[in-house]
Parts: structure tokens; sequence; C-alpha cells
């Protein structure tokens, strides 16, 4: 188990000018030696509380189904999982679906291997929440002699950008190059103690971000946490530090004229305070003297006892010890704008592995939990009043003390598109002429499907053409469709509808009809069923013939047609020569499969899953291509081999970044 603290109070000590500090220091170090015939005083001692942090902390977004104020939001409840009471982990399962929405956070606890049996009991008479108040944390344990700061960059991503490229132009680099040779060169005025990465990888990762230059990627071609995750190492840095009062003005005037530092202007708005602490400090200070005051903290206990003088030990560790007794959540939302938004913190009265399902998160969000450990800790302590009317005490002193915590992050997104449209039905409106095509709803369990689009073709050698998107989007904030559809081919609804009547068809036509569905993040389905429609004027009714099965995606409405797709073969003529291009959409394709793996530690096989290369392409792989002169009836077949001829990614300037540059060559293959 590893010790909160430990007390290292010194025997009451007095300000006394004038006098060797090896006459008025009491305390368990060694004493001050004077054997070089000078003095030496002690430094201020720095108080530091180390409670367990939590093993591992892992955060993911469930989604379970819409609902029309999920934007903006952000009202639940916090529930708790004991991952080791099964009765209640089925339980809670069972309430999942419940939910619209919520954060998961996973908390493997810390084990603590020798509990204080009194502790234990003091733990059962009160809670975390009930004792909010009087809740410790470890950066902000310090004495009247030192300050306790903590430092959150809200604006990481530009300000990280800006320091670096004010720093090529601040050493005379050429900015005419590309961001990894800038980097390079910048990496050579760097050191380990500088404030960027030792290793130089975060200039690397902001000079090689060409968005910071206004280029952007296209949704549908980078995921989201793809292009976000060059800053992703010091996007959540977050930490406590005590400077003591003497030197904190000094400090912190350091630290603002280095303007590489990225916590500038945090450490800019601490100015006021620290001068007036510096002075404070300096100006009752008094050299040569040592005060009691610098040994000692004042804390406020939530349980205290007096002790009987007798049971004192000599080893020191009198009355020491710790229990936990839950967890303090920090819960920080990150605005669109990047600064943090701070929500009430999520208190849980229990210890031990859980599951927290937090659902007041609005979907869209990105939030940080902060997991700290909370413990109920009990050393040796002297009770004082101020006032001078009781003596002075020794006692057995209980406080609770949260760590620093450990820190993951969630966004709260889903990205599953919805289910094809199903059971589509054409029937002709006798009274008034006109086609009605009708269908279901598809398979949606996130309930979000918002709008429908209607296609329709003349044949498979044309593309689909919108005819109609029915928008029924009741959301307190509506998200813009990736496909942008013709205001007049928008029809506005204020409920579902599965229903649309095509007045342009007549007896006379002949179409292919399709329908897809569209949910409120503007995610689309596939093609539904597509069907030729024709009205038949000898039997008076509509004549239906399925082109394609479901599924279809967009781009290829032709993908499963119920004919061949391919031509196994090209005629030409009046040519002698030919170029063949290979331009895959993947050069490999990977599954994930269950391989069994033998286990060394519990010497034991395992299932785990990897990811197997597919080997479509293997090395040596040959295409054949045979040609036939059907004048001489003759044939030659010529053996097509691939070589990767890629290389490493294209050397492009930031500040020279266009469509051109980063466009692709595709690579020409010739036969042999």
């Amino acid at each position: 188990m590893a010790q909160p603290f430990a007390s290292d109070a010194a025997s009451s000590v007095t300000k006394r000018a004038g006098f060797d500090a090896t006459e008025i220091v009491q305390s368990e170090s060694e004493p001050v030696s004077t054997e070089w015939n000078f003095t030496t005083y002690p430094s201020r001692p720095v108080t530091l509380i180390n409670i367990p942090e939590p093993i591992s902390v892992t955060t993911e977004f469930v989604y379970n189904f819409y609902t029309k104020d999920e934007r903006t939001n952000s009202a639940g409840v916090l529930d708790v999982v004991n991952l080791n009471d099964t009765s209640q982990e089925n339980i809670q399962l069972a309430k999942l679906d419940k939910y619209p929405r919520y954060s998961l956070i996973n908390i493997s606890a810390a084990e603590f291997t020798d509990p204080d049996e009194f502790l234990e009991g003091i733990a059962s008479t009160l809670t975390i929440s009930e004792m909010r108040d009087q809740l410790m944390f470890e950066g902000a344990v310090a004495s009247a002699y030192f300050s306790g700061i903590n430092l959150k960059d809200d604006q990481i991503d530009s300000s990280f950008y800006t320091m670096i490229e004010g720093s090529v132009n601040f050493f005379g680099l050429d900015t005419d190059v590309n961001g990894n040779t800038e980097s390079e060169e910048l990496i050579e005025y760097t050191d380990a103690s500088s404030a960027w990465s030792s290793d130089g990888s975060a200039i690397r990762d902001a000079l090689s971000n060409i968005q910071s230059q206004g280029v952007t990627y296209a949704e549908a071609d980078v995921r989201q946490e793809v292009t976000s995750d060059a800053f992703r190492t010091v996007r959540f840095l977050d930490w406590d530090i005590n400077i003591n009062n003497l030197v904190f003005n000094n400090m912190v005037r350091g630290s603002i004229e280095d303007k590489t530092n990225i916590y500038e202007d945090e450490m800019r708005s601490m100015v006021k305070h620290a001068e007036t602490a510096q002075l404070a400090s300096v100006s009752t200070t008094i050299p040569g003297a040592i005060s009691a005051d610098e040994y000692e903290i004042t804390i406020e206990p939530v349980w205290e006892s007096a002790v009987d003088a007798t049971a004192v030990e000599d080893s020191g560790k009198f009355n020491e010890g710790s229990y936990p007794i839950g967890f303090y959540v920090e819960k920080l939302e990150i605005a669109p704008d990047g600064s943090r938004i701070e929500h009430p913190p999520l208190i849980v009265d229990k210890y031990g592995d859980i599951q927290l399902l937090d659902t007041a998160v609005r979907y869209g969000g990105s939030y940080i939990y902060n997991v700290k450990t909370v413990c109920l800790t009990r050393f040796e302590a002297v009770d004082r009043d101020d006032f001078g009317e009781v003596e002075d005490q020794v006692v057995t002193a209980v406080v609770m003390v949260a760590s620093d915590g450990r820190t993951d992050t969630v966004e709260c997104v889903e990205n599953v598109p919805p289910g094809v449209p199903t059971d589509i039905k054409f029937i002709w409106d006798y009274g008034n002429d006109n086609l009605m095509i009708l269908w279901d709803a598809p398979m949606n369990p996130q309930r979000d499907v918002t709008r429908y689009q209607v296609f329709r073709r003349a044949s498979i050698d044309v593309p689909f053409t919108l005819i109609a998107m029915l928008d029924f989007d009741q959301s307190t904030s509506i998200q813009p469709t990736k496909e942008e559809a013709p205001e007049d081919k928008i029809v506005k609804l204020t409920s579902a509808a599965k229903t649309f009547r095509d007045l342009e068809f007549t007896k006379e036509s002949k179409y292919i009809y399709s329908v897809c569905a569209v949910d409120a993040r503007g995610l689309t389905s596939n093609y539904s069923a597509q069907f030729m429609v024709s009205f038949d004027k000898f039997k008076n009714k509509v004549e239906l013939d399925l082109i394609s099965s479901s599924g279809a995606p967009k781009p290829y409405p032709n993908l499963y047609l119920n004919t061949d797709l391919f031509v196994d073969t090209m005629r030409d003529s009046g040519h002698s020569r030919l170029r063949v291009f290979f331009d895959p959409e993947y050069y490999k394709v990977f599954k994930n499969q269950l391989v069994e793996i033998y286990d060394s530690v519990e010497t034991t096989n395992k299932l785990v899953s990897k990811s197997v290369d597919l080997n479509f392409l293997p090395d040596g792989a040959q295409y054949k291509l045979q040609i036939i002169n059907v004048d001489d009836q003759m044939s030659s077949i010529v053996n097509i081999n691939i070589d990767d001829q890629s290389g490493p990614p294209l050397q492009i300037g930031v500040n020279r970044a266009t469509v051109v540059t980063l466009g692709l060559e595709n690579a020409v293959v010739e036969g042999e």
C-alpha cells in the first residue's frame, strides 16, 4: 500500500534572530553541521501528499436512441455499477436501454493490501457527499509559505502552432520549405529542458499540421480523430505545482518573458497575485531565524481523538494509515472555441472496480473526466485553540484527501448510418392518374431517421436524380446534411412520412426508383432495392422489375445489379500500344480474426483479436491479359507484374500547400 503521507512536523520552533540553527531546530532529521565554521539553515519543506491513483480510467460514448433536444440538453443522472457485484451488474444492464445516451466511465481501482480497520469503522459513518466541503486535494495542501497553482491550456492547438511558427521566424529559418525540414532544423535549437518535447515530435506534428494554414479535410474522407491527432500529446495537459512565495513573482515573470512557453497567457494572469505574495513573504521573513510555521500546515479534520501519551511509539509512525472510500470525478466540457466549461463533479461513495454511467451529456459534446481516489488518512497532529483558552493537545486526526487523478476524454458522437428503407410498394392512383410510392422504415435502433430521399433514373446507364427529400427533422439544433438538396426538392413535414406521390409519372413513363434514409447527423443509408416501374395499359396495372437488391452504395448504384457488372472482353482496332493503369482503392485489406496464443503469465492458451492481412495482392502476383487477333485467330498472353514503387510522403512546404501539391500521382504499370 502506498502511504499517503507521513507526519514530519518538527517540535516547537520559535523565531529568535541570531541563534545558530542547530540550537533552535529539533527534528527527526540529522543535525545541521557547522564543521566548516559557517552556519547553514534547512530550506522550507514542501508538504506532499500521495494518494494512489486509479490503475486505469477509460471512457466511451454509448448512443441508444435519438431525442430532438440531444444537442442542447445535457440534463441527466449518474448511475454507479459495482463490477464486483454480479447481481447488481445484471440489474443495471437491463436498464441501459432506457437512457438515450451516456458516457460510460470504467474505473479500475488501486488495491490497498493492508486496510486500516480503525479507518474502516469511521468510513462507515460518513460519505464524500456529506463531507464534500472538508475534502482536501493533493495539490492544494501547502503551508502559508507556498502557493499552489494549477495549469491548463485552453487554446493549445492555436497557441502551440503560433509559438512554433514564431520560433521559425525568430531563429531565421527558411520558411519556404516543407514542415518536416523546418522541424528538423528547429529541433537543433531545443534540448530536453525546453518547453517542447525533447525528441522534437511535438514540433514536427505542429509544422506538419496544414489545417493551421486554412487547408481542411473533407469529412467523408478523413475521420475526425485522425485530423485532430497532431496535438493529442499536449491538448489535455493539466498539472499542479507548489512554488515558494519568496521566488513566486520571479518565476512567473520568467515564464512570461519566455514567449515559447505555451502557458504564457495562464502565467500572465497570476502576475498581480505573485507580486503580492512575494512582497508579503519577503517583508515577513527574518534571515537567520526559523519559524515553526514553516514546518506546519493547518488542516480541518473530519474526525479527531485525543492521544494517550503512553501510546506514542519510538518509530514515529504513530497512528498513521489510509483507507479508500470512493472517487471524486471532475467533469469538464470542451467548448467549440477550445475553452473549458466546468460541470458539477461526480461523487461516488463506493470504492472498487466500478462503472459510471453519466447521462448528463449532450450529443456532439467533448468531455474530460478526471477520476480522483478519495481516502481517509489518519496521523498524529496538534489541536490548538486560536484563542488560547484550551491547552494544546496531541490528537489523532483523520482527513479526507483526493489524489491528483487520472484523466480520459470522450467524444459524444456516433457514426452509424441508418439502414435502408424496406418493403417498397408502387401503387397506381386511378383517381388522380399518378404513381404513389410507399415504404417501411429501416431497422434503426437509434430511432434517428429524420429524412427520406426519393431517387429516380431512366436506366442503369445514367445516375440517379433526387426528385424529393421528405424532411421531418424536429431537432432543437438541426445539423446540416452532408448532401445539399435543391430547395425545390425539399418537402418540409411536421411528422414522419413514408409515402411519396410522383406527379410526373404517366402511363407512358418507365423509371427506376430507389429510396434512402437520412438520420439526424446527416448520415445517409445506401440505396434501397431498385425497381423498374412502368404501367401496362393492357393489364391496367403497374408493372415492376427488380433491377438491384438493396444495399448498393450511392457512388455505385449498379454494384448489385442482377446482371454481370464487368465486361469480360473489350474490342479495339487501329491501335498498336496498350497502357494499363493500376489504381486500387486500397493496397491492403485487413480483417480482425480470433487467434489462439499462449499466455506465459497465466500458462494457458487465450483467444485474442488480431488484425490479419487478407493478402489480396501477394508478392509475385501476376495479372494475365489475353490479346486475340480476330483476323488470323492468333493470340498472345501478357503477364502483368505489380511493382511497388511507392515512397515516403511528398515533401511539401506548409506555406505552399495547394490542391495540386496535395494530389497523388497514379502509378502506371507497363505490361511485359
